[in-house]
């Protein structure tokens, strides 16, 4: 647009007021208590009072705080962020070391030990990388504990996410007839999971969308993170958040691996964040033909009313790695030497300070 710029409504009326200020000689203080008033009459200030309530409001559900992590660990973060109450959840975009993090996770009272069946829920702190000094702990148990706390409430959201959409998908499948605004979000839903759009909402097209839109055992997904990632500390981890050992053929979009033939034009694909490692890694064990069997057998859990193993469907992953049995079984041996089963009733919740003992 060319031209000179308008001033926005009320501006004009503000200045010419001012110029009346002036012109009548008034002090410096009448004329601040005028400007704010002016200013409150045309929506440009806002009183610190109305300030104070809006940041008390609760935040809407898919709004994230991000955050790094300030010198006084989580307990200045959860002042900064929720004076005086709870927070429902937060992003920390930035961790400075290992060792801050362990602190911070106590702080917020999040130990294994509490996490897993009727115990208190897992705190809503979604990690966006790991920490750059993970591989330097000479404790292998603390550099496991910290893993597993920064990918689980990661897991959880993302499998919270898909078991919604699937509590909306199943009655859409019992009844005889959808809606005009149904059939749209399901044809928007089999997109996301990938469903050939041929047949859209035949029988058979919503039976193959409920087989894909479900979620992955807990065990079976920090299994295959610790696996593929070296508990957090490979370089594809820590340069490109990448979990999970996902390939890409375009070079740009990954990190090449050391020592690989100069025939393999492969790259480990790398994500802006976690998060982003771990949808697609569910995505793709969701959608890939090559992991229909593991969706079929996850099936199987459904019907018989069975919580999901992630030992028992781990053995529809050979096509996974090139090692194939041998793959599965190590992730099995992950699973059961870090009692990994038990994180299987862990749960989302918002985030508590943990009282400061002495």
């Amino acid at each position: 647009m060319t031209g000179e710029a308008q001033s926005p409504p009320g501006i004009v009326d503000l200045k010419r007021f001012f110029s009346e200020i002036d012109r009548f000689g008034r002090n410096a203080l009448a004329c601040l208590g005028s400007m704010v008033l002016m200013m409150q009459l045309v929506g440009l200030f806002v009183p610190p009072s109305s300030v104070r309530m809006m940041a008390l409001k609760p935040a809407p559900v898919m709004s994230v705080p991000r955050a790094t992590l300030p010198p006084g660990g989580f307990e200045d973060l959860y002042r900064q962020i929720a004076p005086g109450g709870l927070v429902r959840e937060f992003e920390l975009v930035s961790v400075p070391s290992s060792d801050r993090l362990l602190t911070g996770f106590n702080q917020l009272g999040f130990t294994l030990e509490t996490t897993g069946l009727a115990s208190k829920p897992v705190p809503r702190l979604f990690i966006a990388k790991v920490p750059s000094d993970l591989g330097a702990l000479r404790s292998v148990g603390a550099r496991k504990s910290i893993f597993i706390r920064v990918v689980l409430p990661l897991i959880l959201r993302q499998n919270a996410r898909i078991l919604q959409d699937r509590a909306r998908l199943i009655p859409m499948t019992e009844t005889g007839t959808l809606t005009g605004d149904e059939k749209v979000w399901l044809r928007e839903l089999g997109h996301r999971f990938a469903m050939p759009e041929e047949g859209a909402l035949r029988p058979d097209w919503l039976a193959e969308l409920v087989l894909r839109v479900d979620s992955v055992p807990v065990a079976l997904a920090v299994a295959q993170a610790a696996a593929e990632s070296g508990w957090g500390t490979s370089r594809f981890a820590r340069r490109g958040n990448a979990l999970f050992g996902e390939r890409t053929w375009m070079p740009s979009a990954g990190l090449r691996p050391d020592g690989i033939a100069e025939d393999e034009k492969f790259s480990v694909r790398r994500y802006g964040t976690l998060a982003h490692s771990i949808r697609s890694y569910v995505m793709n064990l969701n959608t890939s033909p090559h992991y229909r069997e593991f969706r079929v057998s996850r099936a199987g859990y459904r019907r018989r009313d069975e919580p999901l193993s992630g030992t028992g469907l781990a053995a529809y992953l050979t096509a996974y790695s090139e090692r194939g049995e041998a793959y599965v079984d190590d992730l099995r041996q992950i699973i059961r030497v870090n009692r990994l089963e038990a994180l299987e009733g862990a749960r989302l919740g918002p985030i508590r300070m943990e009282p400061k003992v002495g």
